[in-house]
């Protein structure tokens, strides 16, 4: 059998996986990619290796890496493996067990457990192979070895904005400005998911809770939770916070609504947009409206449990990602200190635009990136309606994750990664 070593060219494969796709090991020339054998599906250590994997996604993510799982059960296996335990890396079906026998995996009938780290030019640089399979090797421990740059962020500064609502959020790092508006439903940390990687970058970035949700206080008595009061709410952070020159500006869902009505009216402090899952394409729909005060209702009688009962119910998610969004749509929900705020914000949110209509951001001069995800995973944010925003924003360009891939908006490392490349671009580092 043959054996593959550090320096030795990795042998191409094509293989059938998860996501109803095939993957070549070609494809991913001029990216690095970590293969991980395995040798089955609900495995005691299998389930747990995959499991870190989920739940360690930042550190995969700082690897900068695709990760691909690979072991002899078929794709319907797989499928199973990956709903029942959430998985987010794709799972190859070597059948035949060829493409373990080319890497020098199998031990008789069984394959063995084994990392290999293939280069952007399709050279193997790190190989582990274990040799009874009972223990495994984390993805990202071939970083242990390398210089580290500038890896370790300075510790988040909490901040309050009032005078009220009070605002609370979190500063952190030097550098360009980025700051970061959360949807509804959601709070500060839901943007980029705890990824640090943007400070690590060379980014100071600003992220706070909006009225009503996670710690900030509920809208005052006059006020409410329509757009015009969140624009007015990220004015006075960009004040508090920013202060003069200009800088980034990243939303996700209402919150990228949010951002865009800012653009519409202060473009001038703006070096660049990133807008994270539009929804609002310049009409309110009657279907939407009725979705949105069952979820209010769904939250105001039956608490967070009723609320996610009822996204299970009514969005419509595929079965693949379903465990996953039901799992981190419970875990968010329990961050809100105000739930009755948060009821008063699905019912008024939904009725207000944010502008008029996509032919106003025609005008908008400024570089902005337009993150889509794909409707079988993520329904509620329509690929259509991000793809509206790239083509009306004059200065755009539209980014999603690969078929088959759990959205690029809910994995932080990858989006982080994406909107520090969109800084650097020449249009948008600041001097």
């Amino acid at each position: 059998m043959a054996k593959v070593n550090v320096g030795d060219a990795a042998p191409d494969f094509e293989l059938p996986g998860t996501g109803d796709r095939t993957y070549r090991l070609a494809d991913y020339r001029g990216r690095k990619v970590v293969l991980a054998f395995y040798p089955g599906d609900f495995t005691a250590v299998c389930t747990k290796q995959f499991c870190s994997y989920r739940d360690e996604s930042e550190r995969l993510d700082e690897l900068g890496a695709d990760v691909l799982g690979i072991s002899p059960q078929s794709v319907d296996s797989h499928e199973r493996f990956t709903a029942e335990k959430s998985l987010n890396v794709p799972l190859l079906a070597d059948e035949d067990k060829a493409v373990a026998k080319a890497y020098g995996v199998l031990a008789g009938p069984m394959v063995r457990r084994a990392i290999f780290v293939v280069d952007e030019k399709g050279i193997v640089r790190h190989r582990k192979v274990t040799l009874a399979g009972l223990t495994y090797e984390s993805v990202a421990r071939p970083r242990a070895g390398r210089r580290r740059r500038r890896l370790m962020a300075e510790a988040a500064a909490e901040f309050v904005v009032g005078p009220v609502p009070a605002l609370r959020g979190t500063a952190a790092g030097e550098g360009q400005p980025i700051v970061l508006c959360h949807g509804i439903t959601a709070s500060r940390g839901y943007v980029v998911h705890g990824s640090r990687a943007l400070e690590r970058a060379g980014h100071r970035v600003i992220s706070y809770d909006a009225r009503g949700h996670g710690e900030s206080d509920p809208a005052p008595a006059e006020e409410g939770y329509g757009y015009p009061w969140l624009v007015g709410d990220l004015e006075r952070v960009v004040d508090s916070e920013v202060g003069e020159g200009r800088f980034v500006l990243a939303g996700h869902s209402m919150g990228a609504h949010t951002v865009v009505g800012y653009a519409l009216a202060h473009p001038e402090r703006l070096a660049g947009l990133v807008v994270i899952g539009p929804v609002y394409v310049g009409r309110i729909e009657d279907e939407a409206i009725e979705y949105w005060d069952g979820l209010a209702g769904a939250l105001e009688s039956g608490g967070v449990e009723g609320f996610v009962d009822y996204i299970a119910r009514e969005q419509g998610i595929a079965p693949a990602f379903r465990d996953s969004v039901l799992r981190f749509t419970r875990e968010r929900m329990l961050l809100h200190r105000h739930p009755e705020a948060l009821v008063a914000a699905l019912r008024e949110v939904p009725r207000s635009r944010p502008f008029g209509t996509l032919a106003e951001l025609e005008s908008l001069e400024v570089p902005a990136l337009v993150v889509a995800s794909g409707d079988e995973a993520d329904p509620g944010h329509p690929y259509a309606a991000a793809a509206a925003y790239a083509e009306a924003l004059p200065q755009s360009r539209l980014v999603s994750e690969e078929t088959g891939q759990s959205p690029l908006a809910w994995q932080g490392g990858r989006l982080s990664r994406e909107i520090a490349a969109f800084c650097n671009e020449p249009s948008v580092a600041l001097s």
